[in-house]
């Protein structure tokens, strides 16, 4: 039972219950190759609301390497790049 102690808490509650599920598609890569490009149409193809990709790399050279593959190819998805202080 849910109990409203005045007319705008009610009305806000309404406001949630009619907004819809949000989707969120994360994508996990090692490198950026053809099959990124796949996997990325895969995920804007299910409609998100949000798209990101998550990387985790060892040492700066291989953030920097994903980093300038990632621009090179233009890929307009918002990326991640955690550089992880343990050996793959």
């Amino acid at each position: 039972f849910l109990a409203f102690r005045n007319l705008g808490e009610l009305q806000r509650f309404g406001e949630m219950a009619v907004s819809g599920p949000r989707t969120t598609v994360v994508l996990f890569l090692v490198w950026v190759n053809e099959l990124t490009a796949r996997s990325l149409a895969l995920g804007r193809g299910l409609s998100p609301d949000d798209l990101h990709a998550v990387t985790i790399v060892n040492g700066p050279e291989g953030v920097k390497a994903l980093r300038r593959s990632w621009v090179e190819i233009q890929i307009d998805v918002p990326s991640l790049v955690v550089d992880s202080p343990y050996g793959s």
